[in-house]
């Protein structure tokens, strides 16, 4: 007799140079009445247009991979029957000896509803888009209740976020074998807490982190009154993260629960060691435009020191260039992970410069005066950093950039410190702003050595790290460790 199946559908996006087919989205349904013919299928609400032109191309795309995936059809003595084209032999053995699940992957051509063409631009791409049909052949069931939960696999790519009604299933039985169980995972913020150390008392901001100090707790005022953020401080160890592809670093658990990380890359690397991975946008301008202090605005509007409407003002260069960023590598399947709200504070207040610096004001001028920034004195003079901001310098954002206060918080100062977990041997500028001087305003960035510089002029280039928060319900697998880092279930 056959071995019972069950079928997944994919949505698969196939573009024109026939070399990057991939899983465009995971909304499944289940149709059938009983679990034998329980069958998962796409759900596709798009306008459904087909385009033959590059039909042969998945087709054949699909006839090339069936190789390996060939179903075994047994007969009622349990002899081997195999079609043509079946795997080898003894690589049907090994399926059936390691009681390894697998999947048949064909293209659907039949209905059409389960075909759509999407042109993005006439001019240069052609997005099409195709459903693979993947058929789940489980071992014989009798192996099968003694083998570890299956994964449904994909091209490399692991299926484990499946929905029904955009409700998440946490598991699937069919005819009676258990094909299909979640990954459970801990929320972060528990997961964070328990494996770390928080320790009482406020550290001595004036001496750099070079060791691994844990986490320490402190004031998180702009997520209300009482609200508290526990920070990683120094060359941390346990605040790696892989999400949508990247690697990441724990900057923070906020006030409202969420987790803020900054970018690292493709790659985990150890503290201390350079990474030019770690930049996600070299060589940017924080501003395009250049002659009036309100130019370190997220945000601005002319003559204004904050805009009077911080949503319909004019973006700064490096806004727009994250936005983008954010838009093209954090795909729409991964954003109900991501806090798309979160706070940023980009602080505008004024304060005493730069200790020994003379002929700085403390009052805000568009232009004519020189004067400093509060982030100068607070962050630089006084080491006193705060997680403090104006209700109007306060922007809810999707992506942004650290703070010079979260940056000193973490580790860094004015001082070289190579060991702290923020050091990547390459400049990337902050989201405070510094001073104003001779038609020139200033940002704080993170240097070279690992210190925290006032001097980033907002029209040089410089390189950006982006920085987002993911949502306080997140699911983690992990300890958080480069060797087992935290992974966003049904984000990897």
């Amino acid at each position: 007799m056959k071995t019972k199946q069950a079928s997944i559908y994919l949505r698969v996006l196939w573009l024109n140079d026939n070399e990057n087919l991939r899983p465009s989205s995971l909304n499944i349904k289940l149709d059938g009445e009983t679990t034998e013919d329980v069958i998962f299928s796409i759900s596709q609400n798009d306008n459904n247009i087909g385009n033959n032109s590059l039909w042969e191309n998945v087709t054949e795309w699909a006839n090339g991979i069936t190789y390996n995936y060939q179903k075994i059809i047994e007969n009622e003595d349990n002899s081997q029957l195999q079609e043509e084209n079946s795997p080898k032999t003894e690589e049907i053995n090994e399926i059936k000896e390691n009681n390894i699940p697998y999947v048949i992957p064909s293209v659907i051509n039949i209905p059409n509803n389960y075909r759509c063409n999407i042109l993005k631009n006439a001019e240069t791409e052609t997005y099409s888009y195709y459903t693979i049909k993947m058929t789940y052949v489980p071992p014989k069931r009798k192996l099968m209740a003694r083998s570890s939960t299956p994964i449904l696999n994909f091209n490399g790519t692991t299926i484990e976020n499946i929905n029904f009604n955009d409700a998440e299933i946490q598991k699937v039985v069919f005819n009676g074998v258990t094909v299909f169980e979640k990954q459970l995972g801990a929320p972060l913020k528990d997961a964070i807490l328990a494996n770390s150390t928080l320790n009482e008392g406020t550290p001595d901001f004036s001496l750099r982190a070079t060791t691994d100090e844990g986490m320490f707790e402190t004031d998180d005022p702009i997520y209300g009154e009482g609200a508290k953020s526990q920070y990683f401080r120094g060359a941390v160890l346990n605040n790696y993260v892989k999400f949508a592809g990247f690697w990441w670093r724990i900057i923070r658990i906020n006030g409202d629960g969420t987790v803020r990380l900054i970018y690292d890359g493709t790659s985990g690397h150890v503290n201390g060691i350079g990474n030019i991975k770690s930049i996600a946008i070299p060589n940017i301008q924080y501003s395009t435009v250049n002659g009036k202090s309100n130019y370190v605005g997220w945000t601005y509007e002319e003559e204004l020191q904050r805009p009077s409407d911080s949503n319909n003002a004019v973006s700064c260069n490096a806004k727009i260039q994250l936005e983008s960023w954010f838009s093209d590598n954090i795909p729409d399947i991964y954003l109900n992970k991501v806090d798309t709200s979160a706070k940023f504070c980009n602080d505008r207040r004024t304060g005493l410069p730069y200790s020994g610096w003379s002929g700085y004001v403390t009052e805000w001028s568009i232009n004519g005066t020189k004067f400093s920034y509060a982030g100068v004195d607070r962050v630089l003079n006084k080491k006193q950093p705060t997680l403090n901001c104006l209700p109007k310098d306060v922007y809810t954002l999707n992506v942004g950039l650290i703070t010079a206060d979260e940056a000193e918080f973490a580790g860094g100062n004015g001082d070289t410190n190579s060991s702290y977990y923020l050091y990547i041997k390459y400049n990337y500028i902050t989201m405070t702003p510094s001073y104003y001087s001779s038609s020139i305003s200033w940002m704080h960035g993170i240097g070279e050595s690992g210190s925290i510089s006032l001097s980033y002029k907002t029209m040089s280039k410089y390189n950006i790290r982006p920085v987002i928060n993911l949502k306080a319900d997140v699911q983690v697998t992990g300890t958080g460790t480069m060797e087992d880092p935290y992974v966003v279930v049904g984000a990897e």
